[in-house]
């Protein structure tokens, strides 16, 4: 449960950090 529960918290960390890089990249090709 704790490894599965720090492997889950990694992997919404991992896509979240992506997802505001994609976020800004089209925001400064429509700006």
């Amino acid at each position: 449960l704790n490894s599965n529960y720090f492997r889950l918290n990694g992997f919404y960390l991992f896509n979240n950090f992506w997802n505001k890089i994609a976020f800004e990249k089209k925001n400064f090709l429509v700006a």
